[in-house]
């Protein structure tokens, strides 16, 4: 097959303009209409689709809280395949979200732990022993919650988030409650955007690469002084919210530092003068709004 062209009938569609429809589809990817639909509209597409490894290295899954075993089933069957065709060294990214479950009343929760879901398809998208995480390029896991962010979700269950994860670029997690006793995100060398909203973790992750950083309402399981240091020397666009009075301990100097916004603090939580050679825009309100980027 000619590597640029890729035969229609008896027209020609350049490889780009094929790749660019690929991406589309993948982005409005449904379960009745899977990314494998490709697979099925000729031998041609089916050869270009299969080759294009980039194509099955991007995974958007979005569950609901309850028993949801079709849903289940589709990505249990579809990951290993997936990861398979994506090749040894494409880069993954990895979005999972849990949407509330109106079909259970509030007074009854449903039948299965979210964190078992998110468990076995993790297990799979972590590879035996993590060795995958090496290749996550994107991670961003949302978890509604029907009845708030009061459940505590299994620390067994996000056991992968303590694998090393060397080429995370982008980091994004809300409403994560895990409690526990291992370190998650030790180290993040290529990290640029973190944003963190309403999660109670082991301890803030690896900070010090990273250039845009919100960390919004985070409970932290340590809570001394030295675990909520933000030690980030390159940030550009740094949020800090909180409504609890909880606070974070700042280095003196931030020489990078274009954006400072402290959001919902009944007084700016810095202990020494804070030298901010860079800084163009500072916000200092009660409005819980992200920095544009974030």
């Amino acid at each position: 097959m000619d590597s640029n062209h890729v035969l229609i009938g008896n027209d020609r569609l350049p490889f780009d303009i094929l790749s660019y429809l690929f991406q589309l589809y993948l982005d409005q990817e449904t379960i009745l209409y899977p990314l494998e639909t490709l697979l099925l509209v000729c031998k041609a597409w089916n050869e270009a689709a299969v080759t294009f490894r980039s194509l099955w290295g991007s995974y958007k899954i979005v569950t609901d809280e309850g028993d949801d075993e079709d849903l289940k089933k589709f990505w249990l069957r579809r990951l290993p395949v997936r990861l398979r065709r994506s090749g040894l060294n494409t880069p993954l990214h990895i979005d999972f979200e849990t949407k509330p479950n109106y079909r259970y009343p509030a007074y009854r929760s449903p039948t299965t732990d979210i964190g078992t879901n998110i468990g076995r398809l993790f297990d799979i998208l972590a590879g035996e022993k993590g060795h995958l995480c090496a290749r996550w390029k994107s991670l961003r896991i949302v978890i509604g919650a029907t009845f708030g962010q009061a459940n505590i979700h299994s620390p067994h269950h996000f056991v992968f988030l303590a694998n090393p994860m060397p080429s995370l670029v982008s980091l994004h997690l809300v409403g994560l409650q895990v409690r526990s006793h291992a370190t998650f995100f030790r180290d993040l060398p290529s990290i640029e955007s973190i944003a963190i909203h309403e999660c109670q973790l082991p301890n803030l992750p690896d900070m010090s690469h990273a250039r845009r950083i919100l960390l919004d309402e985070i409970q932290l399981c340590r809570e001394g002084v030295k675990d909520r240091f933000i030690n980030a020397p390159n940030v550009q666009d740094l949020c800090l919210s909180d409504n609890e009075g909880r606070t974070y301990k700042l280095p003196q100097k931030f020489p990078a530092l274009r954006t400072l916004s402290l959001l919902s603090w009944p007084q700016i939580p810095v202990e020494a003068v804070i030298l901010l050679p860079a800084l163009s825009r500072k916000q200092h309100s009660t409005d819980i709004r992200a920095p544009s980027g974030m």
